[in-house]
């Protein structure tokens, strides 16, 4: 495991989380739909990389966070059990929005950037947990 890599993915996650929200400010629904996805999937990607030593290949958020993740951490496992079907359209809407396929109400993708919001927050709290663990 590189502790640079994933400080890397982290700061990248909470970087698109940002342009994400500004997007959004901007009205740019489908780009903040694209960063919201990039904001989990990055940030995962490198809470992995510290708890697990590696992360897979995938954009699929429900795979990163179920197969990898819930195994280590138990508030991963509830944030599925609340929010997994919204993680799933997330991740169908990426592709959607990765492609210019379809336009994006606000409320829509508002929602999905509070959604990277709360994903990111459980998620450092799982780090948190593993590292006093």
């Amino acid at each position: 495991m590189s502790q640079r890599e994933s400080e890397n993915l982290k700061r990248r996650g909470r970087a698109f989380l940002e342009l994400a929200e500004y997007s959004l400010s901007r009205g740019f629904h489908d780009m903040a739909v694209f960063h919201a996805h990039q904001a989990i999937e990055l940030f995962v990607k490198g809470v992995l990389l510290e708890v697990v030593g590696t992360y897979p290949r995938t954009h699929d958020l429900i795979e990163l966070l179920d197969d990898w993740l819930s195994e280590k951490c138990g508030l991963i496992s509830k944030l599925l059990d609340e929010k997994g079907e919204r993680i799933e359209h997330l991740t169908d809407a990426y592709f959607s929005s990765k492609y210019g396929e379809r336009n994006f109400r606000r409320e829509l993708a508002s929602s999905f950037v509070e959604l990277a919001r709360e994903v990111i927050r459980v998620a450092s709290l799982c780090e948190e947990e593993d590292r006093e663990g």
